[in-house]
């Protein structure tokens, strides 16, 4: 059989043919992997990465809405919202050497050089894309400074923000509030999520209290950024974005302060530490709440400066403690008119029956001593004497003759021993002891001595200015307890009434019309009869007026000796309170007004100008001006 020849070329030739098939194999399958991987992305994931590319440079920004504001009850103004300007440094790569810049800029806002650069050094701590802010309240004469000289830094931008402004400054600054930054600890609780880290929310007074009314609701805008966060409206206009959701803006409030009214009782108090409130008698509205010394909830908006903040902090007389309604105090002899309403009502001793008073009595088992303030005593005295003169003797009787359960069931019916219902933050229940309080907390049992105590508004009883005030108007109204209040009306933006608030009365009758009429009488004599405890504490009046002093222990008179004969007098903090309350005028009254001066010292001394000043106020102005709009009824 012959053998057969292959070549050596027609080898060569089959051998690259079949690396040629496997390379074009491999190739075309390569291919065929990298067209499906094309398909699969452009066609079946495709807008899953349009997403993420257009995220790159979209950004959805939230819109601050605009808060509503605080207005009196004759439209001034108490909170606003103005438009502010703060300056934004950009995290721009390209920006090395601040040094320069900083001057430049201290020089066109006179702002301290260090302040910028120490902003500058702050860029590394804020989030990618995010400005840092160098100043946060320009003025317009600062930001046209640096509009006209800066126009050619692209990493600076002025910015056009809602800023809370407080026109009253100090007066009424406790009652309005004022605004702080959002806590973590609010950011978790609130459901849902209604603030973002950032946000300002109510601090105090009306702007916590009415927090949800006043805010408003965020809306949100969809932009095109740079690579440093920056705004590109030009690449925006080629681009479809979301429609933008305007933010709502806030309600606004009105309240039933009258705000020349509130002024007038801040300036007769003045450098004191105390508290002056004026309310209506028929509706319960409030026309001041004034707490001294106070402080510029401006100043909360902003860097408030170490020595500022220092000196408000340190001052002992609490400038941030809102006294109307957060103090609790013993409140002495204005308390006695709660125990000669329960006396009369329930019958226990006639307006005429006489009781002995030598200046000091001995009661209970033990015949232990009680004192009245009168060393010498007042003799015989009947009803109408006993309040004029606030004899202590005589009311210690009538807490004999009540009971202590008696006399917490009238303090709680004349809105004492539980807080107002103001909805301001803070507000004090106060206290009516009893058995069962002082066993909880005290770990003793009640005695006669702690009825007497409490019936001349001493030992553990503790009252706020604005619960004196509902006390007094319940006689000057009739008998009728009313709700304070402080809210009138809710306005939405355009000034459209969203709700009005009338009158609410919480117990129609606490106690009887002729009731009141007697105690009318002696209020009337504290202040106009020269027996009177308040007998021309007030000055001129252009009206007769129903009133009762109150002088407060604070320590006792023990301890009172010693300071005396250790120091000479007696330290600030130790001293007496001092209350005057009142209604005006003493016939068809239209307002109570309660003064409290801590550590004043006695209520006819230093409670009472005071409150003479607000009532001559009252009636040149207020009164006068209610006279007219009725027809001089």
């Amino acid at each position: 059989m012959a053998k057969q020849t292959i070549h050596v070329d027609d080898y060569d030739k089959d051998s690259q043919k079949g690396r040629f098939r496997l390379i074009f194999l491999l190739m075309a399958v390569t291919f065929a992997l990298l067209t499906m991987r094309l398909v699969n992305l452009q066609l079946m994931r495709g807008r899953h990465f349009e997403k993420i590319s257009r995220a790159q440079k979209l950004r959805k920004i939230s819109l601050r809405p605009i808060r509503g504001d605080i207005l009196d009850r004759r439209g001034e103004s108490m909170a606003a919202t103005r438009q502010g300007f703060e300056l934004l440094l950009y995290a721009d790569p390209s920006l090395r050497k601040v040094t320069d810049l900083a001057g430049s800029i201290s020089e066109l806002i006179d702002i301290p050089r260090e302040e910028i650069e120490k902003k500058f050094e702050e860029r590394h701590r804020i989030a990618k894309f995010q400005p840092t802010i160098i100043v946060d309240d320009l003025s317009r004469s600062q930001v046209a400074a640096l509009e006209e000289n800066l126009t050619d830094l692209d990493c600076l931008e002025v910015a056009s923000i809602p800023r809370r402004v407080y026109p009253q400054g100090k007066s009424a600054s406790q009652l309005v509030g004022h605004l702080g930054e959002v806590t973590g600890k609010e950011l978790d609780n609130t459901k849902p999520k209604k603030y973002k880290p950032g946000d300002l929310v109510g601090r105090m007074g009306g702007e916590q209290a009415f927090e949800n009314l006043l805010r408003g609701r965020r809306g949100s805008e969809q932009v095109v950024v740079d690579s440093t966060g920056r705004r590109n409206v030009l690449f925006e206009k080629e681009l479809r974005l979301e429609q933008i959701k305007i933010p709502e803006t806030g309600n606004t409030i009105e309240l039933t302060i009258d705000m020349t009214m509130q002024r007038a009782c801040e300036k007769a108090l003045g450098e004191v530490a105390g508290a002056a409130v004026v309310m209506d008698v028929h509706t319960g509205e409030i026309l001041a709440m004034a707490s001294t010394p106070s402080f510029d909830p401006n100043l909360m908006m902003g860097e408030l400066d170490p020595r500022q903040w220092k000196k408000l902090a340190d001052d002992e007389r609490r400038p941030f403690f809102y006294r109307p309604l957060q103090g609790e105090y013993p409140p002495g002899s204005v308390f006695k008119i709660v125990v000669a309403a329960a006396a009369l009502q329930e019958k226990v001793i006639g307006y005429e029956e006489p009781i002995r008073c030598r200046g000091v009595v001995e009661l209970g088992a033990n015949l232990d001593e009680y004192h009245c303030w009168n060393p010498t005593g007042h003799g015989m005295v009947n009803f109408q004497r006993g309040l004029v003169e606030s004899c202590d003797i005589y009311y210690y009787r009538l807490g004999e003759r009540l009971g202590i359960d008696v006399i917490r069931k009238y303090a709680r019916n004349f809105g004492l021993g539980y807080a107002p219902g103001t909805d301001l933050p803070g507000e004090k229940a106060g206290l009516v002891p009893g058995p069962l309080w002082k066993r909880r907390f005290i770990g003793k049992s009640w005695y006669l001595g702690d009825t007497v105590i409490t019936a001349i508004g001493q030992g553990y009883t503790l009252l706020s200015p604005l619960q004196v005030t509902r006390m007094m108007s319940v006689i000057a109204n009739g008998g009728k307890l009313l709700r304070p209040r402080l809210l009138r009306r809710i306005l939405d933006q355009d000034g459209n009434v969203l709700e009005d608030f009338v009158p609410e009365v919480e117990i129609p009758r606490v106690i009887s019309p002729e009731v009141c009429g007697r105690i009318t009488h002696a209020l009337v004599g504290v202040v106009h009869d020269p027996r009177g405890t308040g007998y021309n504490c007030l000055g001129p009046l252009p009206v007769r007026v129903a009133g009762k002093t109150g002088t407060a222990q604070v320590i006792s008179r023990s301890r009172k000796k010693i300071f005396i004969g250790n120091q000479g007098e007696i330290p600030w903090k130790y001293r007496d309170h001092a209350w005057f309350t009142a209604f005006v005028p003493a016939v068809n009254p239209r307002v109570a007004i309660t003064v409290l001066v801590e550590h004043g010292g006695a209520g006819s001394v230093a409670a009472g100008p005071i409150c003479g000043e607000i009532i001559r106020y009252y009636i040149r102005y207020l009164y006068s001006q209610a006279r007219r709009e009725n027809g001089g009824a």
